[in-house]
């Protein structure tokens, strides 16, 4: 475990191991190979370069922010502190896991696989976008969207709804409207 501290990836790196790896702040310049458990990140996510997420999980522990020069394409994000998204797009393309504070930042999390949203706490999201071929199962009960609604691959609600709760006129797009 590292306190507080940044580890900065400026090479081909891999992760290996099968334990949970923690890490105070992470900064990417070179290429980042996750292993396939969990990487527990209690700082901020600064992406300038490839991160190969190996099907694994990252979990935002602390308080935390995603930025850098690259979208950030995660398997699995759990949430269990603050995390603060980047106002541009988030892939996820495994489970959206909020058991803190997701703070959406006006960006778009786009879900690309198999995915379903869960945890203690509920989520409100900017921007979703469903990519075509991506399935997204939302929690059996209330989903919040401040902001546009895109679905080109299957939504299913979970006995759930879908709460659009911006200020402003949402659009709903995509091919499976």
């Amino acid at each position: 475990s590292i306190n507080g501290g940044m580890v900065i990836f400026d090479g081909d790196t891999t992760v290996s191991g099968v334990s949970t790896t923690a890490f105070g702040s992470v900064t990417i310049t070179g290429s980042l190979t996750a292993h396939s458990n969990a990487m527990r990140v209690a700082g901020n996510w600064t992406q300038n370069s490839v991160f190969s997420n190996n099907n694994g999980t990252v979990e935002f522990s602390g308080t935390s922010l995603i930025g850098g020069t690259m979208p950030t394409s995660l398997k699995h994000l759990t949430i269990s502190g603050v995390l603060t998204a980047p106002s541009g797009t988030v892939n996820v393309a495994g489970n959206f896991v909020n058991n803190g504070t997701f703070n959406h930042n006006n960006g778009t999390v786009v879900f690309n696989g198999m995915s379903a949203i869960s945890g203690t706490a509920a989520a409100t999201f900017s921007n979703v976008t469903i990519a075509a071929g991506s399935t997204l199962t939302a929690p059996g009960g209330r989903l919040y969207v401040d902001g546009n609604w895109s679905n080109s691959g299957v939504f299913s609600n979970n006995t759930g709804t879908v709460v659009f709760t911006g200020l402003s006129a949402a659009s709903i797009t995509g091919s499976n409207t």
